[in-house]
């Protein structure tokens, strides 16, 4: 790793870093596996970056260290509004846990960045059918998850009135 210390260490500046190429792959594999000396939504952002790791087991190692992460913790993350918009789009990509998604969806911050860019992952997540079943239905956890989650989609047609 470089010389950097902690105190200057934030997922932003790990992210641009890990583009960049400056951190061998060793380094790589440790930081998947969550040996990482961040804040717990720092390190949320990073694995979420890394589950898009070109090497397999990079991303597998990230994976399964975001599913180590518990899921309150999580979500937590992914409901923080000051949180970068970016770093939740990441981790809407990296999640299929659902009461994360539900939160990402809650988020405004990621709400917002869906009005800017129409292929932002809170549209992905709209889009998706289990996720949009999933938050219209009865166990939603709020009207505004239903609402915001859009009407709902028949599959069948139904029959021409003469």
């Amino acid at each position: 790793m470089s010389s950097t210390t902690p105190a200057e260490l934030s997922a932003a500046t790990i992210i641009a870093r890990i583009n960049a190429n400056e951190y061998p792959s060793q380094v790589l594999e440790t930081i998947a596996n969550g040996f990482l000396p961040l804040p717990q939504a720092d390190l949320i952002a990073v694995l979420a970056f890394l589950t898009r790791s070109a090497d397999a087991g990079i991303a597998a190692a990230a994976r399964r260290s975001l599913l180590d992460i518990p899921t309150r913790n999580v979500a937590a993350f992914a409901a923080d509004e000051a949180a970068d918009p970016t770093h939740l789009a990441l981790l809407a990509r990296a999640t299929e846990d659902q009461p994360v998604l539900e939160a990402l969806i809650r988020n405004r911050a990621l709400a917002f960045c869906a009005r800017r860019r129409s292929s932002t992952p809170s549209s992905r997540i709209r889009r998706s059918p289990s996720t949009s079943a999933a938050a219209r239905s009865k166990r939603a956890r709020s009207s505004s998850t239903r609402r915001r989650a859009g009407p709902r989609r028949r599959n069948r047609r139904r029959p021409r009135r003469n």
